[in-house]
């Protein structure tokens, strides 16, 4: 899907061309192929001809991963507006790992970095969909929630209300 002739970094980009992407969702003839030959097969081939297209133009994926990389980690860049909330949400997590990661159990740690570091790899060689990051965005807004508690300063002790004496409970 993302690594053939006329790919772009994401697919918004190639549907605003015109072109459509290689998949059987997107193409009758990709659809019979998956009928004639089954899923596996076909996925086997279409992996061959992707790593084939990426060995013959290292320049052009290499230039494909960087701009989905950007894009996942700062948003659509084409919806500016759009491309801006994500990216400060990144830039408050990574704030939110810096402030909430020293307090936290090596565990805790591991639970939050690993889907964090891994779950993007996969769709740095994809095309971009907005979408891509939705599974791991909850990570984001919790850490990016840390930050802004951090920052919003210490806050007064609550007063304590004394417990009411026997007497004035009437017992």
């Amino acid at each position: 899907m993302g690594n053939h002739e006329g790919v772009a970094a994401t697919f918004d980009a190639m549907e605003r061309r015109g072109e459509e992407y290689v998949h059987p969702r997107a193409q009758e003839a990709e659809a019979r192929k998956v009928q004639e030959m089954g899923e596996v097969p076909y996925m086997r081939a279409a992996g061959r001809e992707a790593m084939e297209w990426i060995r013959e133009r290292p320049g052009q994926f290499g230039k494909l991963t960087a701009g989905r990389v950007a894009h996942w980690w700062l948003g659509p860049l084409y919806q500016p507006w759009l491309a801006a909330l994500v990216t400060l949400l990144t830039v408050l997590a990574l704030v939110g790992v810096a402030v909430a990661f020293p307090s936290m159990s090596i565990p805790a740690r591991w639970a939050v970095s690993i889907p964090l570091l891994l779950f993007p790899v996969v769709h740095y060689l994809l095309a971009y969909m907005p979408r891509c990051r939705e599974p791991v965005d909850w990570i984001f807004f919790l850490l990016a929630a840390a930050a802004v508690w951090h920052f919003m300063g210490p806050r007064p002790e609550s007063p304590v209300i004394p417990k009411p004496s026997r007497e004035a409970q009437g017992i």
